[in-house]
């Protein structure tokens, strides 16, 4: 058996939970950030009658559920779903599938994007904290 001690012990697991909590915000916005880009694409096809679906769009800030982090996107209009799912209506502008087409279009180099977007968002401080992140000496 061998024992180690380190000195500093407690710096150490301090500097190693803050860089965890960096990297859990910085991932976060990574997520958020391809929300945004998927919104905006969605929002060039999405059916323009009055403007009421496209104004009514909103990506929410992430949050850590069960271990993994969410961002929620879409359309808050009791009609947006219906819109989306009919392919036999016309529309002078749009079209439906609006929103599931932009992210069908992001799925490609996913793995790699958020790779280069986290160590990017890591290297300019970039984060997006939540009120469910765990934090450093907490226990969820």
């Amino acid at each position: 058996m061998v024992a180690v001690r380190v000195n500093g012990g407690k710096e150490l697991l301090a500097k190693l939970a803050s860089r965890c909590d960096r990297i859990a915000t910085a991932s976060a916005a990574a997520l958020y950030q391809k929300a945004l880009q998927i919104m905006a694409d969605a929002d060039r096809l999405v059916p323009v009658k009055t403007g009421r679906l496209r104004a009514s769009h909103y990506v929410a800030l992430p949050e850590i559920i069960s271990g993994f982090i969410r961002v929620r996107l879409g359309y808050g209009t009791k009609y947006a779903l219906p819109v989306h799912e009919r392919l036999e209506a016309h529309h002078e502008h749009g079209q439906a599938k609006y929103l599931e087409t932009p992210f069908n279009e992001h799925k490609s180099g996913l793995t790699e994007w958020f790779a280069r977007k986290i160590s990017e968002n890591l290297e300019r401080n970039v984060g997006v904290p939540s009120a469910s992140f765990p934090t450093a000496g907490s226990e969820r």
